[in-house]
């Protein structure tokens, strides 16, 4: 069953909320602030998030900003007393999938929600060269063939495919994969690089993972 995860103060919004839920069949957590949010996100993650634009204790756009540093996926929807353009536009560019000003309806709410789970289930696939990463069910294939990675590695490997070409620094890596500004000695995250390159060697890939000499690593086809 699908999971909807939301934050919001306005009680109005809570009953519409619930009611689409309870219509589509999906499970419906409510949150009130970050941690809590956290904590029900790292046990079960949502397959889409509501967010309300103002909240009694924190701006709306803080939180998305937060979520998006750690999830880059999971589609959000902005949940908004204004019409504004400029709001939504802020909103859409920190990240967030799609905008609904209030008062709305919950059939409304409901289109909004499947469309944009369905749209997510197409999306959730990465590919380069001949390595794809299915998202959905969480296996890597690599000349058709399903590649056992470990979590870790699953991780590093999706982050690089979302930025195909592009360096992405290790800062970032363990801002998104081990969920901490630390870096210090990287001793970890290079035998995990080491393991990730075997693995795409032995698989006989044509991308290889490129160091970046002090900045981090970069997803480059192989030169035949």
């Amino acid at each position: 069953m699908n999971i909807i995860y939301y934050m919001t103060n306005d009680e109005s919004l809570n009953e519409i909320v619930e009611k689409t839920a309870n219509y589509s069949n999906l499970l419906c957590y409510r949150y009130f602030n970050l941690e809590q949010f956290f904590k029900g996100y790292y046990a079960h993650k949502p397959d889409i998030i509501l967010l309300d634009f103002l909240l009694s204790n924190q701006s709306g756009l803080e939180i998305l900003k937060e979520i998006r540093s750690r999830d880059q996926d999971t589609p959000i929807i902005m949940l908004s007393n204004t019409k504004s353009d400029y709001d939504k536009l802020i909103a859409l560019d920190l990240g967030a999938d799609d905008y609904l000003a209030k008062p709305f309806s919950v059939p409304e709410l409901e289109l909004r929600v499947l469309a944009r789970m369905k749209k997510n289930e197409y999306e959730n696939t990465y590919m380069y060269g001949n390595v794809i990463l299915d998202d959905k069910k969480g296996i890597c294939s690599i000349n058709n063939s399903e590649v056992y990675l470990t979590k870790k590695e699953y991780e590093i490997l999706k982050l690089l495919l979302k930025n195909q070409n592009n360096i992405v620094t290790k800062e970032k890596i363990f801002k998104v994969v081990w969920e901490t500004d630390f870096i210090g000695k990287t001793r970890t995250l290079d035998m995990h690089i080491k393991s990730l390159r075997n693995k795409l060697k032995n698989s006989n890939s044509n991308i290889q993972i490129h160091t970046v000499h002090a900045i981090g690593y970069q997803l480059l086809r192989n030169v035949l």
